[in-house]
């Protein structure tokens, strides 16, 4: 028995050592496909942003051929500020959180975060900062360049965190316009950031905080309608 338990481990070893080489070449051409993928579909979103002023810049035309247009600019303006629909420039605050440059030990059993995950920026992690930022006054969002809206998502799949289903790589940025002295001591005073902070001390984890006197955030990728209504009539 023994002899024949060692038999098929070396048989399987050899087989495990021979298919190597083509799983990496399949790893290799997924990774490649992925991130032309990847660069194809942001040139679209370049293009859809870029598409999305011009026609705004039409539309804004039009309507201020009137004043009743005027007033309808106006109230779009500030509603595309609030959706994420227009780019924003502004002064701001930086969050910057990478994962440990190490690996921890695992935790014992009372550490609340999962156990071989201590070293690594969670998603929650980044909910929990977003939210801290949107508590703290901040008047857009963005992580990694991607533009936040009242129905972005953050989740993890796998090892990859992704915003609006587009994967990110840390380092993460956090960029959040607002006046940067009140939303800088908001944010720090938070739970996210205070965690954070304890989990750099405790795991290595990296987060810094900082203030920015010109930050620049892009349009959503994507709006969706999801309620809307006809415009009362006028006499």
């Amino acid at each position: 028995m023994l002899l024949l338990a060692g038999v098929l481990i070396a048989t399987a070893a050899v087989q495990a050592r021979e298919r190597a080489p083509g799983v990496a070449r399949t790893r290799a051409a997924l990774l490649s496909e992925v991130q032309q993928r990847a660069a194809a579909t942001d040139r679209l979103v370049r293009s859809v942003q870029q598409l999305r002023v011009d026609t705004g810049r039409l539309r804004d035309g039009a309507l201020t051929a009137t004043s009743e247009g005027t007033v309808v600019v106006h109230r779009l303006g500030e509603l595309e500020l609030v959706t994420g629909g227009v780019p924003v420039v502004g002064p701001g605050i930086r969050v910057r959180v990478d994962d440990a440059p190490t690996p921890s030990p695992d935790p014992l059993d009372t550490d609340p975060r999962d156990t071989g995950q201590v070293s690594r920026v969670l998603d929650r992690d980044l909910q929990e900062l977003v939210n801290a930022l949107w508590a703290a006054g901040a008047d857009a969002v963005a992580v990694n360049g991607q533009r936040l809206t009242a129905t972005s998502a953050i989740r993890s799949a796998g090892d990859a965190i992704l915003v609006d289903f587009r994967p990110l790589t840390p380092p993460y940025t956090l960029t959040a316009i607002g006046d940067p002295g009140s939303l800088e001591a908001r944010f720090s005073d938070s739970r996210a950031a205070a965690r954070l902070r304890t989990y750099g001390s405790v795991y290595g984890l990296r987060f810094s905080v900082g203030s920015a006197g010109r930050l620049r955030l892009p349009a959503a990728a994507a709006l969706a309608l999801r309620y809307a209504r006809p415009a009362a009539a006028h006499p």
